[in-house]
């Protein structure tokens, strides 16, 4: 192969192809006329060296061929010559196959060259000597191309299937922030908590797998619309709620209650894409549950929760997902975020798991 390989690069250098590019004048000027009189003179000796190569390939063959039948019956007669010395004929048979197996890989290199010379020669067959000049020209660059090319390894491969990995592992998940607030509900810091959320996933080594996207003063129907157009994996909720459901604003701004049967049916709606939902409002523990019927992890509050407490509890959970910590882990960090600032409130959250 080898051979081949410098027969043809030769050709190429000669007709300056070598890199890919090849001047050639318009038919009729004479720089042109010159020009394919050297690729007919080139593509000619071309054609003599490649059929010198094919009678010896075709020799060599043989001679290969003539060594594995040769080599393969000498192997059984000695096998059988020593029948009745294992460890003898355990060698000679290494042997055998060893030598059988380097000439199979010799044969199918010949065989392969071969084939290459073959497909090279049938470009002169029945053409003009000034039509074979043309499409060896153009062929044969992409024969030696085939000869170049770096032969794909077990380790490129395996480079291949860590990218591959790597690529889902940086598959962006959306987080959701859906915040209300109405007029005739207790002013909390909404905003703060957002804010904290975004700087935590933002510092973390993590970042990358994250998208916020917030709502703010959301109606009923702009929480059905954000989980269409978003189709969040996370879900946060963060607002007022009651034991019979969440409340929302209406258009005027006053509080309207979700109840707990409607969230059921619009995540249910939502299965496919969405993982997590937290909804951080007070005594939001029976809507958790209902939810979780279709949403694999959810996080409600038992009862009221001091606005402080839900902050900090939103940050210590994001801190961990930013962190790569699967949900269950993260809302142990959450949790424990209460209590690390000594409020009496780490009791109260509590994860539903779809059952």
């Amino acid at each position: 192969m080898r051979k081949l390989k410098r027969i043809y690069r030769d050709y190429l250098r000669k007709i300056g192809k070598l890199e890919g590019e090849l001047s050639l004048g318009k038919r009729g000027d004479s720089c042109g006329v010159e020009n394919e009189d050297v690729l007919i003179r080139e593509c000619e000796f071309l054609r003599k060296r490649l059929e010198s190569r094919f009678h010896f390939s075709n020799k060599i063959l043989i001679l290969a061929m003539v060594l594995l039948c040769i080599l393969f019956a000498l192997g059984v007669y000695l096998i059988f010559y020593f029948r009745d010395d294992p460890p003898i004929r355990g060698g000679i048979f290494a042997g055998t196959f060893i030598s059988l197996l380097s000439i199979v890989k010799w044969l199918h290199v010949i065989w392969k060259e071969k084939i290459f010379i073959d497909i090279s020669i049938a470009i002169f067959e029945e053409l003009s000597p000034s039509e074979a000049a043309q499409k060896a020209a153009e062929f044969i660059p992409l024969l030696y191309k085939r000869f170049t090319s770096p032969p794909k390894t077990k380790v490129e491969v395996n480079v291949e299937v860590v990218e591959e990995k790597e690529k889902k592992m940086e598959t962006v998940k959306e987080i959701l922030i859906l915040a209300s607030n109405p007029k005739t509900t207790p002013k909390f810091r909404l905003d703060e908590e957002v804010r904290e959320i975004q700087e935590g996933l933002q510092r973390s080594k993590h970042r990358s797998q994250f998208q916020i996207q917030s709502r703010w003063a959301i109606r009923l129907r702009d929480l059905r619309r954000a989980l269409l157009d978003v189709e969040p994996q996370i879900v946060h909720f963060t607002g007022h709620g009651k034991e019979d459901g969440l409340l929302v604003e209406d258009e005027l701004g006053m509080a309207v209650r979700i109840s707990t049967k409607a969230l059921k049916g619009l995540f249910e709606l939502c299965a496919s894409h969405v993982e997590c939902v937290i909804l951080s409002a007070c005594y939001s523990a029976p809507q958790a549950a209902v939810i979780s019927k279709h949403i694999h992890y959810v996080i409600g509050m038992k009862k009221e929760i001091k606005d402080k407490a839900a902050i900090e509890f939103a940050v210590g959970f994001y801190d961990a997902i930013g962190a790569g910590k699967p949900f269950e882990e993260a809302f142990e960090f959450g949790c424990n975020a209460i209590q690390l600032y000594n409020l009496p409130d780490h009791l109260v959250p509590v994860l539903k798991k779809k059952s």
